[in-house]
């Protein structure tokens, strides 16, 4: 195997409670020639003095390391923007500092790229752990393996991946020239690795390595969570409009076909949207699929009309209540 130089970028935001197990699973690796980013963006916490207890240790192992944080709080994207400027290695891979590597991803991942140099990118299997499960034991009991599914029998990558994002972050690598090529993470958008894969996927081939790479926390707070409280909704909100600049981004590409993508993301923000009665977002969903010709389906027609039978009973019955209560004051 070529000893290329592969940067792993750590994207820290109040991860005091994660960082060490993701600083140590890339310690854990087998591959070798690895420089590691760890951008913090302001974290109100203590992740950023954290990241610094491990960077004797980091440098140690391996000859490149930055540890940084932003002069004030960034958002996402535009954190890993600002962190992109170290970068120097051939291979390129972004992390959050909640999940953590295999430790044979590196090593794996880079094994697939060399011996297909048409692939820009890899995506790759995963794990999922708890939001107390610890590295240690995680590498030591084989858990459940996702494998991300897509349906590119009769269709092209870009086209699956408008329809769906099946692909997670920490379950990837990029040959960093492309990222250059595709000017980096579009910062316009607040969940920025899903165009990036259709981009890059409109550009180039991709590859899927049939190997788990990762593992991927699920944390209470995290923007994928959908409580049923006003910050679930919050970010279910913070979604949708983010999702929707992506429909928009790539919807007149002439690659593209945007009927069953935007189709595929209305229904399923609707049916998460319908699960927490978040009615502002179910109409502006509605609205924005009404704007592009988008009729739901027929299963998404009758759990929407049955959510608002619901609706309107509940209605009914504060109203019949309302009245008794009044009659017996009266």
């Amino acid at each position: 195997m070529n000893n290329k130089l592969v940067t792993i970028l750590v994207v820290v935001y109040n991860h005091e409670k994660f960082i060490d197990d993701c600083i140590f699973s890339i310690l854990n690796q087998t591959y070798k020639n690895i420089e590691v980013i760890i951008t913090d963006d302001c974290s109100p916490d203590g992740s950023y003095k954290k990241a610094l207890e491990w960077e004797e240790k980091l440098k140690e192992r391996f000859e490149r390391v930055h540890i940084v944080q932003t002069p004030h709080n960034l958002g996402a994207i535009k954190n890993v923007n600002s962190a992109l400027k170290y970068v120097t290695g051939y291979y390129f891979k972004w992390i959050d500092s909640d999940d953590m590597l295999l430790p044979e991803a590196i090593e794996n991942m880079v094994r697939f790229l060399d011996n297909h140099p048409d692939f820009a990118m890899l995506y790759s299997n995963y794990m999922v752990c708890s939001e107390n499960q610890k590295y240690i034991d995680l590498i030591k009991s084989k858990g459940e393996i996702y494998k991300p599914k897509a349906d590119i029998e009769e269709k092209s990558y870009a086209q699956a991946l408008y329809e769906f994002d099946f692909i997670i972050a920490p379950a990837t690598m990029v040959r960093w020239n492309v990222m250059n090529e595709i000017g980096y993470f579009d910062e316009n958008i607040g969940i920025g690795d899903w165009g990036t894969w259709i981009d890059i996927a409109l550009r180039h081939e991709i590859g899927y390595l049939d190997q788990a790479t990762a593992i991927y926390r699920i944390v209470g707070n995290s923007m994928s969570r959908f409580t049923m409280d006003e910050n679930g909704r919050k970010r279910l909100r913070y979604m949708v409009e983010n999702e929707i600049k992506v429909l928009d981004k790539f919807k007149n590409h002439p690659s593209i076909k945007p009927e069953s993508g935007i189709k595929a993301c209305c229904e399923q923000g609707i049916s998460v949207a319908i699960d927490l009665g978040a009615d502002d977002i179910i109409q502006m969903i509605k609205k924005y699929a009404a704007q592009n010709n988008i009729s739901i389906s027929m299963e998404m027609s009758i759990k929407f009309f049955l959510y608002k039978i619901h609706i309107l009973k509940m209605v009914q019955w504060i109203k019949r209540k309302m009245k008794l209560e009044t009659n017996m004051i009266q």
